[in-house]
């Protein structure tokens, strides 16, 4: 079959357990304290295992039964869920509103397409020591994305099908404790000295790489690289493909400086492709005046983040010759330390491709 059908799954748990303060609004003006009652939580966002955050927006919800109450997801877009408190019984629960689902690019949410799936009311019953999960589905997404804790659970379900709504997203390196055995140093011996740590991410605080080099005389500047090469199993094309990364630059500007990521494309093992990502702010007035001569295949990163790295400005191996479209099925990324005197620094994280 062509395509694939997408849904995400928004799970509601209902859990009995101990009054808690419940943020909504009652139809028939009841206190929101009684004996045996139950905890409605409804996830707002999730990020899934490949760095993609989904959103549900601009929701209105509806539950009717023995206690009824109405909610907006807009109240609750700075939680991962809504909390709610009801008495044990039947009920059923309405989606209604202008509503989306938004997935976040480089910093910002965008809106996807979406189709809701599931029955709309959708019926459920809260007995006393007993979960029950309801699932609101939406075509949306193209991943596994699960949210929350205990049981409490979202995902994103894949299944062969039609319709495709959004690029396909495959993990390079999640950069995991360990995996630096998984990288390759080249430039050999020599001034600069760099060093390679697996070092606290300052993205999201797990496991983040770090190419350190330090030089200390101008007799003897030197070019050093850590390499990842990462086979896809398919081919791609760079027309439509993105890598995306959390990048960190550092340098002291020292005269010949530059700190600076590329990503090679390859097809069954042939350069098709090359592009280079710097930052005019960590690299030194002679490495800014050379960029200038290659300006129409380098790309200048944004601020130290997790960020989008197009594939469009692509030339040969040499750097000097423009290319237009390539198809490829290897991705290498290099995190490179130029420079004579001074210290400069590339930290990467979460490393995957959009294609």
């Amino acid at each position: 079959m062509n395509g694939t059908l997408r849904s995400l799954a928004v799970d509601l748990s209902l859990v009995l357990g101990t009054s808690m303060w419940c943020a909504c609004t009652y139809a028939d003006g009841r206190s929101a304290y009684h004996d045996e009652t139950g905890v409605v939580r409804m996830p707002i966002t999730t990020r899934s295992s490949s760095g993609f955050t989904y959103r549900l927006r601009k929701a209105n919800f509806a539950v009717s039964g023995p206690s009824e109450l109405k909610f907006s997801s807009e109240e609750y877009l700075d939680q991962s869920t809504a909390q709610f408190e009801l008495i044990a019984g039947d009920y059923t629960i309405a989606l209604s509103g202008d509503w989306s689902i938004e997935r976040e690019f480089g910093g910002e949410f965008q809106s996807v397409s979406a189709e809701l799936l599931s029955p709309n009311p959708t019926g459920f019953h809260v007995a006393e020591n007993v979960t029950t999960n309801i699932a609101f589905r939406f075509r949306a997404g193209d991943e596994i994305v699960r949210l929350g804790t205990g049981q409490l659970q979202v995902g994103i379900e894949v299944e062969e099908g039609d319709s495709g709504v959004a690029p396909r997203r495959r993990i390079l390196d999640s950069i995991d404790g360990g995996d630096l055995t998984n990288w390759t140093s080249i430039g050999g011996t020599g001034n600069p000295v760099v060093s390679y740590d697996e070092v606290l991410s300052p993205y999201d605080g797990s496991i983040a790489i770090r190419a350190t080099g330090v030089g200390t005389t101008f007799a003897e500047c030197g070019n050093k690289a850590l390499l990842r090469r990462v086979h896809l199993g398919t081919i791609a094309k760079s027309d439509s493909s993105r890598v995306w990364a959390y990048i960190a630059l550092a340098s002291d500007r020292s005269y010949y400086n530059m700190p600076k990521v590329a990503i090679n494309l390859l097809r069954d093992s042939s350069a098709v492709g090359r592009i280079e990502f710097y930052r005019a702010d960590t690299t030194g007035e002679y490495n800014l005046n050379e960029l200038r001569k290659w300006s129409q295949v380098v790309r200048e990163l944004g601020p130290d983040s997790y960020q989008a790295l197009p594939l469009d400005k692509l030339a040969t191996s040499d750097g000097a010759t423009p290319v237009g479209v390539v198809e490829f099925n290897e991705v290498e990324i290099q995190l490179w330390n130029y420079l004579c005197e001074g210290h400069n620094s590339v930290t990467i994280d979460s490393v995957s491709l959009e294609y």
